[in-house]
C-alpha cells in the first residue's frame, strides 16, 4: 500500500470514529490535542497522523491500531480481544505455554503500553518487508 493510499484510508477511518463518537471536528481536534486545521488534514487524508494522536485514538477511544493501520480485526481493541478468544485452538493459555519468559515479559509490557505495542508493530511490518521470500518465477527448461 502506498503512502498515499494508507493516509486516505487513515482519514476515512479517522471519520468513521469521530463520527461513531459522536464529536464534531473542532471537538475531536481539541480531544486530540491539535488544531483544527491539522485534524481536518488528516481526516482529508492529506497528512498521515502523528504518533501522539494515534496513541490518543488508541487510548481514548479504545480503537484497536491493528484495525486503524492495518485493517485487521475489530474497530474497538475490546472486540477484537474477544474474537481471537472465540477461535478454536487459540486460547491464551495454549500460547503461553509455548512462548519463552521473554517473550511473556514483552507481551505483558506491550498490555499495558499501547505505544510500545503500536512501535514493535511498525518494526515488525519492516521486518517482513525486508525479509519477504523472493518471488520464484517459473523457469522453462530447455529440452536437451
Amino acid at each position: 500500500m502506498d503512502k498515499k493510499k494508507l493516509q486516505q484510508d487513515m482519514g476515512y477511518k479517522l471519520r468513521k470514529i469521530r463520527e461513531a463518537s459522536k464529536y464534531r471536528p473542532y471537538e475531536m481536534a481539541s480531544f486530540l490535542g491539535t488544531w483544527q486545521s491539522t485534524y481536518s488534514r488528516y481526516e482529508k487524508g492529506e497528512t498521515p497522523l502523528n504518533l501522539i494522536h494515534l496513541y490518543g485514538l488508541a487510548s481514548k477511544f479504545n480503537i484497536s491500531l491493528d484495525w486503524f493501520i492495518q485493517n485487521k480485526g475489530s474497530m474497538y481493541l475490546n472486540e477484537t480481544v474477544q474474537q481471537q478468544k472465540k477461535e478454536p485452538g487459540t486460547t491464551e493459555e495454549n500460547l503461553l505455554s509455548i512462548l519463552g519468559d521473554d517473550v511473556k515479559e514483552l507481551l505483558e509490557y506491550m498490555v499495558r503500553d499501547k505505544l510500545l505495542r503500536y512501535e514493535i508493530l511498525v518494526h515488525f511490518q519492516k521486518f517482513k518487508e525486508k525479509n519477504k521470500p523472493p518471488v520464484k518465477t517459473p523457469t522453462t527448461e530447455q529440452p536437451a
